[in-house]
């Protein structure tokens, strides 16, 4: 149902950081999507989408030696910083069909219409479900099981 509905609507995935989620990344581009990276966006805050798993592997090995030595919170949302939301990129969400990636990165900076998109991502708790039924999203697909109200 959800395969029908994708190759219905395009094979499109924008995946927040591709080389956090190197296994996703590439099943998707294996499955034949046609793949967004938003690495430098989501992870860094430049604006620039990576379009190719090579491409990706260039962009690792050239920022990952200076983003390791980075502090953790600079580059992922802690504590409050996960609840705030600063629409960005929308262009992107909006040529996706599918969103994939960390919650929290995708909630950081999703538009407020995420009208029939499909969401792909790890744990999310019940706020968020709510959050991204508000959006509009279509299917919300996790890769975790439900532990303590959370999945």
């Amino acid at each position: 149902k959800i395969g029908d509905y994708i190759n219905s609507k395009g094979r499109k995935v924008l995946v927040t950081l591709g080389v956090d989620r190197w296994g996703l990344s590439k099943s998707f581009v294996d499955a034949g999507y046609e793949t967004l990276f938003g690495d430098l966006m989501f992870g860094l805050d430049i604006p620039v989408a990576v379009k190719t798993l090579s491409q990706l592997k260039t962009v690792a090995a050239l920022f990952m030696p200076i983003a390791g030595r980075l502090p953790f919170e600079w580059i992922y949302p802690t504590g409050e910083k996960q609840e705030k939301r600063t629409p960005k990129f929308g262009k992107y969400y909006a040529w996706a069909t599918v969103i994939a990636g960390d919650c929290h990165y995708i909630k950081r900076f999703m538009p407020d219409d995420l009208n029939g998109k499909v969401i792909v991502t790890n744990t999310t708790t019940p706020e968020d479900v709510e959050q991204f039924k508000k959006a509009g999203v279509k299917y919300l697909v996790t890769t975790t099981p439900v532990l303590e109200g959370r999945s």
